[in-house]
C-alpha cells in the first residue's frame, strides 16, 4: 500500500506534529545502505522502514560483521561499522547514541534465568549465595552489582559459556526470549537451565542509531506511526509473540521464586514506555 502523507489520519499527523517528525519533500534515487548490528531486529526494522520508501527513497539492511557490545556502540557513535543497533538501554547510552524513544522492543530482558552447568542444580534448591557470569559491556552487570550480587566478567558471550562449563561462575543469566535457544545450543556442552529462579528487575531495550544520522531516527518514527495505523506493527507482535508464549510455558515462571532487583540506571521516561506483550504478566500470575 502506498501513502501519501497529506492524506494520513489526524491522529497519526497529531503525533507526527507532536514529535517533530518531518518527511521531505524529495525522494532520494539512492539505496540507502542501513548497517545492522549482528542478529538486531532486522524483521522488525524492515516492518517500518518498508512503509516509508515512497518518501526517503530504497534502503537495504546489511547484517554487521559480529563485535562485543562496546566495539558496537563504539561504531555507532562513529555511524561507520554499524548505523542501527537494538539493545538495553541506561542513562550513559542514551546519552552518547539517539535513542528512538517509541515501544519497538519488549522489556523481556528484565526477566532473567540462569543457564547453569547440569549436576549444579542442587546449589539452587537452598541457594545461599550466587556468582553470576556476565559480560564486561553488558547493561546487566550494574544491575547486578549495585545490588550486591557477586559478578564475574567477561569479555564476550563465548568467554563466559566457557567459564560456566569450567564452573568458574554458578549462572549466565539470559532474558526470557534468550534462555531457550541458548539452552538448545549449548545442550552439548552440558548447559542446562536452572529450574527455580527467576530474576526481575526494570529494563527495557531501545532502537539506536548515530546522532550523525538524524533522518534515519525520523524515518523510522514515520514509519512505526504509519505500521501502526495500517495494522502491519500489531500483527509483526502478535506473530512473534503468540509463539513465544508457547515456548515459555515449560519454564513454570508462576512455580518459581522471583528475586526482585532496583534498576538504579534506568531513565525515567524509558521506564513509562508501555509494553508491548502484556502476556508476561498473565504467566506470572499467581
Amino acid at each position: 500500500m502506498k501513502y501519501n502523507y497529506k492524506n494520513m489520519g489526524s491522529w497519526l499527523i497529531g503525533w507526527i506534529i507532536l514529535f517533530g517528525i518531518l518527511v521531505p519533500s524529495t525522494v532520494l534515487a539512492e539505496t540507502k545502505k542501513i548497517i545492522v548490528r549482528h542478529g538486531t531486529e532486522g524483521d522488525a526494522l524492515n516492518v517500518v522502514l518498508s512503509t516509508t520508501i515512497d518518501d526517503y527513497g530504497p534502503y537495504e539492511l546489511v547484517d554487521s560483521k559480529k563485535m562485543t557490545v562496546g566495539r558496537s556502540i563504539q561504531s555507532v557513535i562513529d555511524n561507520t561499522h554499524i548505523n542501527f543497533i537494538s539493545f538495553t538501554t541506561n542513562h550513559d547510552r542514551e546519552e552518547k547514541l539517539l535513542p528512538i524513544m517509541l515501544p519497538l522492543n519488549d522489556g523481556l530482558l528484565g526477566y532473567r534465568i540462569c543457564l547453569i552447568k547440569e549436576g549444579t542444580q542442587h546449589k539452587f534448591d537452598a541457594i545461599q549465595s550466587l556468582k553470576v557470569g556476565t559480560g564486561t559491556h553488558w547493561s546487566d552487570t550494574p544491575i547486578l552489582e549495585s545490588n550486591e550480587l557477586s559478578v564475574m566478567k567477561a569479555g564476550n558471550y563465548v568467554q563466559l559459556i566457557g567459564m560456566l562449563g569450567k564452573e568458574r561462575v554458578d549462572c549466565v543469566s539470559r532474558g526470557l526470549g534468550e534462555v531457550l535457544n541458548e539452552a538448545r545450543e549449548h545442550q552439548s556442552k552440558g548447559i542446562v537451565i536452572e529450574k527455580n529462579l527467576l530474576l526481575v528487575y526494570p529494563m527495557r531495550s531501545l532502537w539506536f542509531v548515530s546522532r550523525k544520522d538524524p533522518e534515519l531516527a525520523e524515518r523510522i518514527k514515520v514509519g512505526y506511526y504509519r505500521a501502526l495505523e495500517d495494522g502491519t506493527w500489531q500483527a509483526h507482535v502478535q506473530k512473534k509473540y503468540e509463539k513465544l508464549k508457547l515456548e515459555v510455558k515449560p519454564l513454570n515462571l508462576k512455580e518459581r521464586t522471583i528475586i526482585y532487583l532496583d534498576n538504579p540506571f534506568i531513565p525515567e521516561a524509558t521506564k513509562k514506555l508501555p509494553p508491548i506483550v502484556p502476556f508476561i504478566q498473565e504467566l506470572l500470575a499467581k
